[in-house]
């Protein structure tokens, strides 16, 4: 399954957002993979400040429980100044449906 979405920069955090995800922390990737999630790839279209994601997921409740790991919490506090978040301090992400896909 994959799933796709998108979020919002901050104004002005668009490198700043670049280079935190070059930085990712080993184990925030390892906790991905443990979660479900693989093939992970975010696109920014630099006129609006919208980043676009994908990724691949085992199972959807397996990845849902993902919100719960403490690294993910530690994660999202390090990247939220760079993008709009929700009162929790999670990214305010829309769901994407797909409409078309060729293999």
């Amino acid at each position: 399954m994959v799933k796709a979405f998108k979020m919002r920069l901050e104004y002005g955090m668009g490198p700043e957002y670049e280079r935190r995800h070059a930085e990712i922390w080993p184990e925030v990737e390892q906790m991905i993979h443990e979660y479900g999630g693989s093939d992970c790839s975010v696109f920014l279209d630099e006129r609006s400040g919208t980043l676009f994601g994908c990724m691949k997921i085992e199972d959807e409740e397996k990845w849902q429980k993902i919100r719960d790991d403490v690294l993910c919490r530690k994660w999202l506090d390090h990247i939220s100044s760079t993008i709009k978040v929700n009162r929790e301090n999670y990214p305010e992400a829309t769901p994407l449906r797909l409409v078309f896909h060729v293999d």
